[in-house]
């Protein structure tokens, strides 16, 4: 598009973010594993080591870019923000922005540059990893943007590539990269040899992250070199994640001074087999950190016996239903009596534990496709199994964005439980027939816990303390008094009782495994 200004948009309104920090962490060389952050001060457990706005080559998926704010990444239908509507920018029809202010920023950042191509592919869309190139070789022309871009690309240069150990598999990886670096320079007719548009395809393939939303959900592709120098461990001290923009790291632990930063590139609560398969197909390295030393004596291998199941048939029906997620043509309901078939599968070997998987992967779809299928009461024992029994074995940190995630799933479903209103098509049950007077405090307790840990998005933060409001004043309408210490105390001693009673359901589900002793049945009954 010509001229120095984008395309008309919306008015701009404000957006909040979590403030940007400067780094608690510098790039050193290691002994084994190249460059690698290392902390410059004692950092606590759910501090940020940095927090930085991701203006590089941050890209949304495909699918996303429907609904989703390409500058700030704010999605429509986030309860964060009801009254979201986006508008696409009017010279390529692809990219949507929620207000001036982004398309503004975007525009500056790369869009500028982007646009024209953007139009000339029109109705096409680039694959993502060709528009995260596109923005890596679109200097800005603001001179503030453009030292900050010159920063970026200095810090590249400084990042392994791996192309030699693609091109010595000769398998799909290089294939789509050369694909993707010679129609890149066709369409975008760029400057940039094809060597160096290579080079930086072959770098997203091991030095990008996945950008995801407030909620730890993938929504597209984030490239930035400062915070590709952290290394992987499959026993990591930190974690990436995103609020809108910005990308922080966080710690999951006390980290001390100097000590090397790690995070996981990877699902690091599978086998030790598992884990060490992906990691040198997608990022060409064995690794060596304290839990892959264990070998298979690590928990994430153990059986309940010596001897494991007898047939690895209900493993691999459970690992074929993780490997396709998506598992079209089938609605919700057909998909929990998948789900439900592998879950009982494992559970009659007598011998796998709920937290080795493939099982956590089925009971986390278990739960996804009784939500959908608004079956929310048929969804609250397996997701206190999770919460309870689960999420503090697979992640021990209660900063672990996942563990954070699914108790605010909780904390939600328990919420829609409550709700009279809500129609829920779960079959008729008498199980939760004397939890009516727990109910509000369980979801109290649980945004008191989310209110006290989840500060990864400011917006999120500010909705869990609006809702935790809330309850707090609707209990005190049925003459729950919060004013004095003793009252707290007593009120207490309620929120003590409620977890009691659930978690006595849950322990009476969970001995059925033992009954079971490797008969068909399952927990969940």
């Amino acid at each position: 598009m010509k001229g120095d200004r984008p395309p008309k948009q919306l008015e701009m309104c404000g957006t909040e973010r979590i403030a940007c920090i400067d780094p608690q962490a510098e790039p050193k060389q290691t002994v084994d594993m190249g460059l690698g952050l290392f902390a410059t001060s004692k950092i606590r457990p759910g501090a940020n080591v940095f927090a930085i706005t991701a203006n590089f080559a941050t890209v949304l998926d495909t699918p996303r870019l429907k609904d989703t704010c390409s500058n700030c990444f704010v999605t429509v239908g986030d309860e964060v923000n009801p009254g979201l509507t986006l508008k696409a920018c009017t010279g390529c029809r692809v990219v949507k922005y929620c207000n001036e202010r982004c398309q503004t920023e975007s525009w500056a950042a790369s869009h500028k540059k982007e646009c024209s191509i953007y139009r000339k592919c029109h109705p096409n869309i680039l694959p993502m990893h060709a528009r995260a190139v596109l923005s890596m070789i679109s200097e800005p022309d603001n001179r503030i943007l453009k030292g900050m871009y010159r920063t970026h690309h200095t810090a590249v240069d400084t990042l392994g590539d791996h192309f030699t150990e693609m091109m010595e598999l000769a398998g799909e990886q290089i294939e789509r990269v050369l694909t993707s670096a010679e129609g890149l320079k066709e369409i975008s007719n760029t400057d940039v040899g094809l060597p160096r548009l290579v080079r930086y395809f072959t770098m997203l393939e091991t030095n990008a992250f996945t950008l995801t939303n407030r909620y730890f959900d993938r929504i597209g592709l984030c490239m930035l070199p400062f915070a590709s120098y952290a290394n992987h461990s499959c026993e990591p001290n930190a974690y990436i994640g995103f609020d809108g923009p910005v990308i922080y790291l966080k710690a999951l632990q006390d980290i001390a001074l100097d000590e090397q930063i790690f995070i996981s590139y990877i699902d690091n609560t599978e086998p030790w087999g598992k884990r060490q398969s992906e990691l040198q197909k997608r990022y060409f390295f064995t690794c060596k950190c304290p839990k892959c030393a264990q070998g298979q004596a690590a928990r994430e291998d153990q059986y309940l016996n010596a001897e494991g199941p007898p047939t690895s048939a209900p493993e691999k029906v459970a690992w074929d239903i993780v490997a396709m997620p998506e598992r079209p043509g089938l609605t919700p309901n057909a998909l929990i009596v998948q789900d439900l078939a592998a879950l009982t599968m494992l559970q009659s070997t007598g011998c796998f534990p709920i937290t080795r998987q493939p099982y956590p992967h089925v009971h986390d779809d278990f739960i996804v496709q009784l939500l959908e299928a608004k079956r929310y009461r048929s969804a609250f024992l397996p997701t206190l199994i999770r919460y309870l029994h689960m999420d503090p074995v697979l992640y021990p940190s209660r900063y672990h964005p996942i563990r954070k995630r699914n108790t605010w799933a909780l904390a939600k479903l328990v919420r829609c439980i409550n709700d009279r209103t809500v129609h829920d098509r779960s079959p008729p049950t008498t199980n939760y027939d004397n939890f009516g007077d727990h109910f509000p405090w369980i979801y109290y307790s649980l945004l008191s816990e989310l209110v006290e840990i989840y500060d990864d998005s400011l917006g999120l933060q500010n909705l869990l303390k609006l809702q935790l409001r809330e309850i707090s004043d609707e209990l005190e309408r049925h003459g729950i008094d919060f004013s004095t210490a003793n009252e707290r105390r007593l009120n207490k001693i309620l929120i003590d009782n409620a977890w009691k009673d659930v978690k006595s359901m849950v322990d009476r589900q969970l001995s059925k495994l033992v009954a079971m002793g490797g008969k068909e049945g399952n927990i969940y009954d």
